[in-house]
């Protein structure tokens, strides 16, 4: 050791408030962003060790002054010092604060790959300068709605996200509008004796990012009886409760309104006392409910029949449009149409009949009639269409069915229902289902025995009916729970098919005008629409190629642009913590396995623990691979794949919101449904390997500049 060599001994950072980890760009894209992932632990290490609990706050840098977080308000200003001292807008900095005003930069590096960024960023001060002003706008209050505010949401209700993505095409959010959000939804809603909410669209689109306006849903879900003040007063308090927690957004039917009368509801309304309400309100507020359920719940003569038996005008009709001579514009325009009428229309009603069933189950178990075990396995034991595709699969490996007949009843379903880049099973077959040449498996759910009311449960729920004023017997209330969830998923399943024929007629028509595929799916549906009855001297294809390329450029804004999930105020455009979602366990089983979230499509999926981000009924197909467990980002209780994985006994977590990424990043997981649980490695095995594997990497990067402070 020469005389010119140092020992540098660096003291620990005592008193610390917050630490983290800051990233002066999306680390995906680029785009001008603060990002930072923090803890408030005391521990310097719990970002870069992947351990512990952590916050993700991001910020628009052009925009800092919006920022109302002290702590972020001072790291910002050392970012922009940071990026400035190295000119590089690229960097990764470790931080911890032990004041408010007082931040300790330990490392600064420049992103190992910067150099793949695009350099000419997309400018979007103008397009979030013009969401921030028509979002102040929109929370004003509103002639024809209840309630002195609103919240934009991505995953309330209808949950745009869950079905069509995060950055959904035109043509997938067009078409979702046309199906449901624009008037389907409300006209159902009105039949069903809620609010007349017509003239509403439930759904906006912000710089192409698709928002339910929570205002207008919950004056859908007051009763039609309800007096106005009593109703207005009752949309505020929705209103400030989802405010106040933000994180119910995506169970907002759960956890922020009532919308039917269920076992319990009585006692759940008393907390309106703490909140203005008088007893004469809470009293109408029930009446209003108990009313309404007591006619969804006819056995004879309810609405929900009818809607399930509309379906099958859907079938006839949809024969009658593909065996016509129409043109490919026509069969679009009349698909449409049809599928509408007697598809998404009724589907709408019987979910929200199905969404009761689901309530009343829910409180059984609240009320001990029923255990969460029994719950699961009456779930699994309802033989619904995924079970029955699950077991044509089986029988299709075993011989006994052949290939042909297998796709002319599932080869209509695609994952992702509304986009056109995705590929029908009848279109890549041995992509879905390569493993055909394994042997049939006994899937749990082909093995699992109907479930049955004891009498003794049978008594119980009659008892809380009778005492409730619900005019049905338990026996009748049980086959309405049977009929409407069975009913849901089979009217889904048929009109998916009609929408899968629209996506497949205008693929077709791209070709024949020579616009390749990846453009179509920026098209508008209602520019095929207009076509149909608007004849124009334009040629009809640049009118089409004119709408595409406007909503290309569109959608260069929306991908750059990062927003919240939920939208309470103006300044959220700018910036804001991600929410820290509760997400729902599904089973109450324990499982460990192998994760898997990449190229499911092609890969061996069996004995796997699988991620998607998105789920709808095109991933049925994973059912029949023999999947362990699923994790999905968005999604909640009541979400088509929990309803799912529930009927096959599969655990799952649904919704898991920020930590979806984190998870993902493990080889190995630990799902404990019964203790609300996800496990890496390092905690199953009492170990240290994720935080080694994490900091391994970053000691191997080289070629970085460092500043290191004293700490």
């Amino acid at each position: 050791m020469s005389s010119y060599d140092e020992v540098l001994i660096q003291p620990m950072l005592s008193d610390v408030l917050i630490s983290g980890v800051a990233f002066t760009c999306d680390i995906n894209t680029g785009d001008p962003y603060y990002v930072i992932n923090y803890s408030q632990n005391g521990s310097t290490s719990t970002v870069t060790s992947g351990n512990g609990h952590l916050k993700t706050f991001i910020a628009y840098k052009n925009k800092l002054e919006h920022i109302k977080d002290p702590f972020m308000v001072t790291l910002a200003r050392v970012l922009q010092n940071l990026e400035i001292i190295c000119e590089s807008d690229y960097l990764d900095v470790e931080f911890a604060f032990t004041k408010p005003d007082e931040v300790f930069i330990f490392q600064v590096r420049p992103l190992t790959n910067w150099h793949g960024y695009k350099i000419e960023r997309i400018n979007l001060n103008d397009p979030l300068d013009m969401l921030y002003r028509r979002v102040k706008e929109l929370l004003q209050p509103h002639p024809y709605l209840l309630g002195d505010t609103t919240c934009y949401s991505v995953m309330s209700d209808f949950n745009p996200v869950e079905i069509l993505g995060v950055y959904p095409k035109r043509l997938a959010v067009s078409l979702f509008k046309y199906f449901f959000t624009d008037d389907v939804w409300a006209c159902k809603r009105n039949d069903y004796a809620y609010r007349n909410l017509t003239s509403h669209p439930a759904m906006v689109s912000f710089c192409g990012i698709p928002y339910i306006d929570t205002r207008v849903v919950f004056n859908s879900f007051i009763p039609k009886e309800l007096n106005e003040k009593t109703s207005g007063k009752l949309v505020n308090y929705y209103m400030e409760k989802l405010i106040k927690h933000p994180a119910h957004h995506d169970k907002v039917e759960f956890e922020i309104i009532h919308s039917c009368y269920y076992f319990g509801l009585k006692e759940q309304l008393q907390e309106f006392l703490q909140c203005g309400f008088s007893g004469n309100e809470i009293n109408e507020i029930e009446c209003s409910l108990l009313k309404l359920t007591n006619t969804l719940l006819q056995p004879e003569h309810g609405i929900y029949k009818k809607d399930i038996d509309e379906i099958s005008k859907l079938i006839d009709n949809h024969e009658k449009i593909m065996n016509s001579n129409m043109s490919p514009i026509d069969k679009v325009y009349w698909f449409l149409e049809m599928c509408k009428k007697f598809g998404t229309l009724p589907y709408t009603g019987v979910a929200r009949a199905a969404f009761m069933s689901v309530q009343f189950l829910r409180s059984f178990v609240a009320c001990n009639i029923i255990t969460n075990g029994e719950y699961n396995d009456f779930m699994a034991s309802l033989c619904t269409v995924t079970r029955q595709m699950d077991q044509d699969y089986n029988s299709l490996k075993q011989g006994k069915m052949g290939k042909d007949d297998f796709l002319q009843k599932y080869g209509h379903i695609r994952p992702n229902t509304y986009d056109i880049l995705s590929l029908r099973y009848d279109e890549a077959f041995d992509m879905y289902f390569k493993e055909m040449d394994m042997p049939a498996v006994s899937h749990p759910t082909f093995l699992t025995d109907i479930f049955l009311f004891t009498n003794e449960q049978k008594e119980k729920i009659q008892i809380e009916l009778d005492k409730a004023g619900l005019c049905i017997s338990s026996e009748q209330l049980i086959s309405f729970i049977k009929e409407t969830i069975k009913g849901r998923e089979y009217i889904k399943f048929i009109f998916s098919r009609s929408i899968s024929e629209i996506l497949k007629l205008i693929r077709q028509l791209g070709k024949e005008i020579n616009v390749p595929l990846e453009d179509i799916a920026h098209l508008d549906i209602e520019i095929l629409k207009q076509s149909y009855v608007d004849l124009r001297y334009e040629n009809s294809c640049d009118i089409l190629v004119q709408n595409i390329n406007m909503n290309k450029r569109q959608y260069d804004y929306t991908k750059a642009l990062k927003l919240p999930e939920i939208i309470c105020f103006p300044e959220d455009v700018y910036a804001f913590h991600v929410l820290e979602s509760k997400p729902s366990f599904i089973t109450m089983k324990t499982i460990s396995g192998e994760t898997i979230s990449e190229n499911i499509c092609n890969a061996d999926l069996e004995n796997k623990i699988v991620f998607i981000s998105v789920a709808d009924p095109g991933y049925d197909f994973l059912f029949a691979k023999n999947i362990k467990g699923l994790i999905t980002e968005y999604g909640g209780t009541n979400s088509h794949m929990a309803i799912r994985c529930a009927e096959m006994g599969i655990p799952a977590v649904i919704g898991a919101g920020a930590k979806y990424h984190q998870w993902k990043q493990e080889q190995w997981l630990t799902i404990d449904c019964l203790n609300h649980r996800v496990l890496g490695i390092e905690f199953v095995n009492g170990t240290r390997e994720y935080g080694r594997r994490v900091r391994n990497t970053r000691r191997k990067r080289d070629g970085k500049k460092t500043l290191r402070n004293e700490g």
